[in-house]
Parts: structure tokens; C-alpha cells; sequence
């Protein structure tokens, strides 16, 4: 059977859709990720399962829980693999999808399982170290695969180890701050599996067969579901500023919700080697000033451009399809915007950097 290309570019993201208000359940019930048994002394240790006889009723649990895993990978593998060697367009775009959905109910069903039989064997204190566990690992696993590198940023070991804020010293605006995070980054990263699992076949197949349409549909849901997992970060990390101290919230707003871009400065640069110098206090308080009245002019400036790079993120990807479609496109007008941004932040350093050399 052959699909009308124009109907399959409605099919596919409407399909998308139906991930994302399946995967919106994820926030109140996050899914387990798969092979638990490589992470089970962890488990084991942060649920604080010290007696033997649960530990092996525990370890038995996940390895049916892994069974399972390896039987929905399997099944899923076999259409994905199989599809793009099929001559049917149906079956190289539609089956993927419809297999990736399956996937996700029987994960869903997995996880379930394994609930229900754990708070038969554990405490309501073992049960919430479990799951803990559980968000932790699926973090450690999927973090790092997220396009945008702000996106990969793990906050609460942010907050933990670059803020040296544990658990025990969390506010309780903090702590709700950071518990709301983890539910929501753990159902973003749920739709961001969904999405990745197809391996992009359904993607390259589109693009192969000169299907810029259904292969664009495709790119933007992929990078919707990747910039999900950075904004969800990025607005955690600024609600928590109120409530941290100046240093700790000038820490998170640089690293977090700038992601830890830099310019290069000139100014900055004399005034750092003028305070290594020895100088007097007088000295050093004059090159306080100055960089402070720089950093003061400059900031709005180099904020826009940050915000101009991170609205660019990921728009390369689509920018060849929608040329190729002659459809508008972001990415040119973001990068003259930031052409415009930087030359604007060059001025304003080297009249800040002669500035400093003249007073010296």
C-alpha cells in the first residue's frame, strides 16, 4: 500500500502527538528504565535492602523485569530493522511508529509490574530509595545523549556538587523546586527514548525517497523533544535563584541557565593580570571600578547574544530541508543576529580595554 505523501506528513506528527499526551503520564509516574541488573547494587544500596532473603526476592524481580526488557527490544528491533529493506511506505515509516508505540505500552506495563511487586517485599521508605534510584539512573543514562549541552546538565548534582547544597540543606522552596525538576525532566526524557528508540529510520528512509515534507515533520519533532529537556532545566535553574545565596545564583544563572558561554575579553583580561600585578589597595579598588562599570555597560549585550545562540540551537538540522522546501528559516537570521551582537560586544570592550589603558 502506498500512502499519499501529503496524508503521511499528517500522519507522522500526529503520531508524534500521541507520544507526547502518552508520555504526559510519565510526570506523575515515571517510566523504569530497561536493564535494571547493571545498576542493582546501586538499587540495592540506595533503597537500604540489607536483609539477604529481599535481596534475592529483589534481584529475582528485576531480572524478570530485564527479561522483559530484552523481549520488548527484540520485537521492536525486528520491524525497525525489516522496514527500511521493505518496498511498502507504510512500512518503512508507519510500522516504526506504530512499533515504537507499542514499546512504550508494554514499558508502561513493565513498570507497573515491577511496582506493584515491590511493595509486596519492600518498606514505603525502601520503595521511595527505589525509585529514587530509578530517576537517578535513568539521568545517567539519558542526560547525556540530549542535543543541547545545558540539556545534559543533571541539577540536582549540579546543586549538590558545584553549590555543595545536600539534600539536608535544602530549603523547603528548594526542595520543591528540585522534586518538581526531577518529574518533569524524567517525562521529557521519556518522549526524548520515544522518539530517539526508531534510530531515526523512519527519518532517513523520507529522506532517501525525497520526502522533504515528512522528513522535515520528522527533524522538528526530534529537536522539540531535545530543547523540551534543556528549557525544562533552564527554567528550574532560574526559579531556584531567589532562593540560593548571590554567589550560588550568579553560579546557576552563568553555568545553568547561560550554559556557561563565555566571550572573550580584552578588558576582562587587563583587569585580571592588573590584579595579579601586586597593585596598592588603591590600585586594585580603581580596576574594581572600571571592571565593574564594563561588566555593567555590557551585560545586556552579551545576554541578548546567549538567548540569540541558545533560540539557534539545533536549527542547522533543519536547515537544509527547509531549503530545500523554500521554506523560511530561522538559522540565517539568528546568525546575522548574533554577527550584530558581537561586533556590538567588541565596541564596547575595546573602548572599556583603552579606557584601562589610558588610567594606567
Amino acid at each position: 500500500m502506498t500512502i499519499n505523501r501529503r496524508l503521511r506528513f499528517l500522519i507522522v506528527p500526529a503520531l508524534l502527538v500521541a507520544w507526547c499526551t502518552t508520555a504526559a503520564g510519565a510526570a506523575r509516574s515515571p517510566l523504569a528504565p530497561d536493564f535494571l541488573m547493571r545498576d542493582a547494587a546501586t538499587i540495592i544500596e540506595s533503597a537500604h535492602i540489607t536483609e539477604p532473603d529481599q535481596q534475592e526476592v529483589v534481584l529475582e524481580l528485576i531480572r524478570d523485569y530485564d527479561a522483559q526488557c530484552h523481549k520488548r527490544r527484540a520485537a521492536l528491533n525486528e520491524v525497525i530493522q525489516v522496514a527500511p529493506e521493505s518496498g511498502s511506505e507504510s512500512d518503512v515509516v508507519i510500522a516504526p511508529l506504530a512499533a515504537t508505540q507499542r514499546f512504550l505500552d508494554g514499558k508502561a506495563e513493565d513498570t507497573k509490574w515491577l511496582a506493584e511487586s515491590l511493595r509486596l517485599v519492600l518498606t514505603e521508605q525502601q520503595l521511595e530509595g527505589f525509585e529514587s534510584a530509578l530517576r537517578v539512573i535513568g539521568r545517567r543514562r539519558t542526560l547525556p545523549q540530549v542535543e543541547p549541552p545545558i540539556g545534559r546538565i543533571d541539577l540536582i548534582d549540579f546543586v549538590s556538587t558545584q553549590l555543595h547544597l545536600e539534600p539536608t540543606d535544602w530549603t523547603p522552596e528548594v526542595r520543591a523546586i528540585l522534586d518538581d525538576w526531577e518529574l518533569r525532566v524524567a517525562a521529557a526524557m521519556t518522549e526524548l527514548e520515544l522518539f530517539d528508540v526508531t534510530k531515526g529510520v523512519p527519518f532517513r528512509v523520507m529522506a532517501q525517497q525525497g520526502d522533504w515534507e515528512g522528513a522535515l515533520a520528522w527533524r522538528e519533532a526530534w529537536l522539540h523533544h531535545h530543547l523540551r529537556v534543556r528549557d525544562v532545566t533552564r527554567a528550574a535553574a532560574a526559579s531556584l535563584m531567589p532562593h540560593l545565596s548571590s554567589s550560588d545564583a550568579s553560579l546557576i544563572d552563568d553555568q545553568v541557565v547561560l550554559g556557561g558561554r563565555t566571550f572573550n575579553s580584552r578588558t576582562a583580561r587587563l583587569a585580571s593580570a592588573a590584579l595579579k600585578g601586586n597593585p596598592t589597595a588603591e590600585e586594585a579598588e580603581a580596576v574594581r571600578l572600571l571592571l565593574a562599570g564594563y561588566q555593567a555597560e555590557v551585560e545586556p549585550t552579551r545576554r541578548a547574544l546567549i538567548e540569540a545562540q541558545l533560540e539557534a540551537e539545533g536549527l542547522q538540522h533543519l536547515a537544509p530541508l527547509k531549503r530545500k522546501l523554500g521554506v523560511p528559516c530561522d538559522w540565517e537570521r539568528l546568525q546575522q543576529k548574533q554577527v550584530d551582537l558581537l561586533t556590538g560586544l567588541k565596541e564596547v570592550d575595546d573602548r572599556w580595554a583603552e579606557r584601562f589603558e589610558a588610567s594606567n
